[in-house]
């Protein structure tokens, strides 16, 4: 199921789910947000009967870059009941834990795009949830990569600056 993985990892990082999974993109990321739209579509063609399969929105004085999203009420609940997907608390889908090298390499996919970056460090996880990132760093040792768990700065000074400088 790497499709779903990859869906379900960017989900995670960017997106919300409740009765509705809602992906966001940002910026040069709408781009890799409609192919997963497309991906998306495999598995919930509800999306094909809205008028706008992803919506694009222009900059504002929260988001200084352009932005667009999609939803799935179906894939919402198929992400649920049969990958028991959670952002509260996050943590790695239990079926991942037994996937192929595939699935799990398209879940690490997803979720390092939404939240994912280069410093000079390496690449960079910005996540809050320290079991969370424990899970990613196992994740990560099966592909036999060495990572790190820093802490790295806190909610008030945070401060984004998008690869394309916006």
């Amino acid at each position: 199921f790497p499709e779903l993985a990859e869906l379900m990892g960017n989900l995670m990082g960017d997106g919300c789910i409740g009765d509705t999974a809602t992906w966001r993109f940002f910026g040069a990321d709408i781009e890799y947000g409609q192919k997963l739209r497309d991906l998306a579509v495999q598995f919930a063609p509800e999306l094909l009967k809205k008028k706008e399969i992803m919506e694009i929105h222009p900059p504002n004085e929260k988001y200084q870059v352009r932005q667009a999203s999609f939803n799935s009420t179906v894939l919402a609940r198929l992400f649920q009941e049969e990958f028991g997907l959670s952002k509260k608390p996050r943590r790695v889908p239990g079926r991942l834990w037994v996937a192929d090298e595939e699935t799990v390499a398209a879940f690490l996919r997803g979720l390092y795009a939404a939240d994912g970056h280069v410093e000079e460090v390496g690449v960079v996880l910005a996540q809050n949830d320290l079991e969370f990132l424990r899970e990613i760093q196992q994740l990560l040792s099966n592909f036999v990569l060495v990572s790190r768990i820093y802490k790295h700065g806190n909610a008030i000074s945070k401060s984004i600056q998008y690869a394309n400088g916006d």
